[in-house]
């Protein structure tokens, strides 16, 4: 794909957004669209999101001594006393390496359920944002293929150079989650019936448009 051909999908699929009235609209975007239903999320994967952790469930994981006053998981010497799905999880994160990443997450809960929009962390912004979801559905996931078709719907009038560095982008900075949660806001599809619906075409979209590099 070109840099023409991805500026002309992203025109069309946000346009397509911008026109969507409900969430069945919304859905048939990525099926009327070829490049999109290729790249689409795997909801089995991926499946919609119910989950909401409060500051109860916090506060309890801290009173039986998983979580630490740091927001991580402290390690487990004993665990007679997990259920069966715990030690799965924790063990699936022991094994890709991802213990301490729960720390972010659980920032994000707790900026969500304050109310506080704080992006000062130097690193865990994707997982903190994912933390900021599961306190208030109203604020949306990101990563990096949802950005990417972001910035290039912001800067359609780039030169191509700038277009080809947005088409290779795979970081995130502070101040693009914030634009970005900026525009939900000022559209209908901000709302949470439809969050789940544009989350799936922006992932698409920014997976379809990617240029990959070695």
């Amino acid at each position: 794909m070109t840099n023409e051909e991805a500026k002309v999908l992203v025109r069309k699929v946000f346009a397509s957004i911008s026109c969507a009235k409900s969430s069945e609209d919304l859905e048939k975007i990525i099926e009327n669209n070829p490049a999109l239903k290729k790249n689409k999320l795997d909801t089995s994967k991926y499946p919609n999101l119910h989950i909401f952790i409060s500051a109860n469930d916090i506060a309890a994981l801290k009173k039986l001594d998983i979580l630490s006053n740091e927001n991580k998981l402290i390690p487990i010497a004993d665990s007679a006393n997990l259920t069966p799905l715990e030690k799965l999880l924790y063990s699936i994160l022991w094994k890709n390496g991802d213990l301490g990443k729960e720390m972010h997450i659980v920032d994000g809960i707790i900026a969500g359920l304050e109310g506080q929009d704080n992006y000062s962390k130097k690193s865990g912004l994707v997982f903190y944002q994912y933390g900021k979801h599961l306190a208030n559905r109203e604020e949306p996931i990101v990563d990096q293929h949802t950005i990417r078709a972001f910035l290039l719907f912001q800067n359609l009038q780039s030169n191509d150079s700038e277009i080809t560095k947005i088409r290779k982008k795979k970081t995130i900075k502070t101040q693009e989650i914030l634009d970005f949660k900026s525009w939900l806001k000022s559209r209908e599809i901000g709302k949470i019936e439809h969050q789940f619906h544009t989350d799936k075409i922006l992932f698409s979209l920014g997976k379809s448009i990617k240029i990959n590099t070695k």
